[in-house]
């Protein structure tokens, strides 16, 4: 993920299955590079994946989101 920030300067990177702690270091180096990230992780629930001590620094916490078609 590092090298295509370095040689090709894309504005997304989309990555399938990050698991490993090098993958999660190289993550949160192109994110401080304004570089955003799409990726997918394995875990049975979200729960499951704030409890993965690899994975967490990822995900950023759980925050409360409200939808619906009606204005307040």
């Amino acid at each position: 993920m590092i090298e295509a920030v370095q040689n090709h300067t894309p504005q997304v990177i989309i990555v399938d299955e990050i698991g490993s702690v090098e993958e999660v270091r190289s993550a949160r180096t192109i994110s401080q590079r304004g570089v955003s990230l799409i990726a997918t992780a394995h875990g049975i629930d979200l729960g499951s994946l704030l409890k993965n001590p690899t994975l967490v620094p990822l995900i950023g916490g759980v925050h409360p989101v409200i939808l619906g078609d009606r204005s307040v």
